[in-house]
């Protein structure tokens, strides 16, 4: 009884001796204020803990861009414009990966991936926007060098889930990240019961048609709005690599490979190839088929294993037997989604 009459704040002074009835009185409003407070502390601590998880599901960085402090304050139509740095990154194979695995198996291995995929892209100022099964979109406004630094990183968290997943006898996950740096908009769309905090725009969409390049042109793959973005570009190891339109975008888009984060050997060798892949591609680009043949079938005899190089052959061979398309401005349109 004590606890509840102080924790209820009832400080009555009853004189001696105790009215039976006024004293049964006091118990009582001490009992029921007691139990009030409890209830409206529960429904407190309830309240905080469906906003925590509300909060998952809308990251407050969106909030913030979009001048709101909480999830409630969100109204259809907020919207705003801003420069951004995309990442957007997916898993090769995937299809493949989760064939014959129950779908709690499946579940279990793609939040582990995406656990470990999150942390470098948190600790470089980003944030994961949205999550499409094992694609992951990242928005950073710290910057091009940001996004950068976040992508070199994720592929040594990858390496640290790859030796997890050697140690259960699964195989390692490969993935492709696409990268571009443009104005989008950042708002709230939907209907009258359905919101949805999304991000328009030719940059997302940019992001999302250079990572599928990534099955071609190597694994990290960034446009020349992100290179130009940079502090200093020349504190990267990357090389060009093709100039394109991608599917659903008119203008064309010049693409360049990241190389650090890969293994070394393999970063050397095609630091190694870049002056003559450029000079390789500017032929190709010129219409000088003959030429760019010859000097990328040097470069495949010379590393085998890129694949950006290998796949350069192929267009240009598919050209020598079919010709020039009218036209021809030595930029490719691909369908690649």
């Amino acid at each position: 009884m004590g606890r509840a009459v102080n924790n209820a704040g009832l400080y009555r002074y009853i004189a001696k001796p105790w009215d039976r009835e006024d004293l049964t009185l006091t118990v009582r409003e001490a009992i029921r204020a007691y139990l009030n407070e409890r209830q409206i502390r529960a429904q407190q601590a309830r309240i905080a803990a469906a906003h925590s998880a509300a909060i998952r599901f809308v990251p407050h960085e969106f909030l913030a861009l979009l001048g709101r402090r909480e999830l409630a304050d969100v109204r259809l139509g907020d919207c705003v414009a801003q420069p951004v740095s995309v990442y957007y990154s997916d898993i090769r194979s995937f299809t493949t990966l989760v064939e014959g695995h129950t779908p709690h198996e499946n579940l279990a291995w793609i939040n582990e991936y995406l656990g470990h995929m999150e942390a470098p892209i948190r600790r470089h100022g980003g944030f994961v926007e949205g999550i499409a099964g094992d694609a992951i979109m990242a928005l950073f406004g710290t910057g091009a060098d940001a996004l950068l630094n976040a992508a070199i990183e994720s592929l040594g968290a990858l390496d640290t889930y790859n030796a997890t997943r050697a140690g259960r006898g699964k195989p390692p996950l490969r993935i492709g990240i696409g990268m571009t740096t443009g104005e989008c908009l950042m708002g709230v769309i939907g209907g009258e019961d359905t919101l949805k905090c999304s991000v328009i725009g030719d940059s997302a969409n940019l992001a999302a048609r250079v990572e599928g390049l990534t099955k071609h042109l190597g694994t990290l793959l960034l446009t020349e709005q992100t290179r130009g973005a940079l502090t200093d570009p020349s504190r990267y190891a990357m090389r060009y690599v093709d100039r394109v339109r991608v599917k659903g975008l008119s203008a064309p888009t010049t693409l360049y490979e990241l190389l650090d984060g890969l293994p070394g050997h393999e970063r050397e060798r095609k630091l190694a190839s870049a002056d003559r892949l450029a000079t390789a591609l500017s032929l190709f680009q010129a219409g000088d088929l003959t030429g760019a043949a010859a000097l990328f079938e040097e470069l495949v005899a010379s590393n085998p294993d890129d694949s950006a190089v290998r796949w350069h052959q192929v267009r240009v061979s598919a050209l020598q037997q079919r010709g020039l398309p009218t036209g021809w401005d030595g930029t490719s349109t691909l369908d690649v989604k």
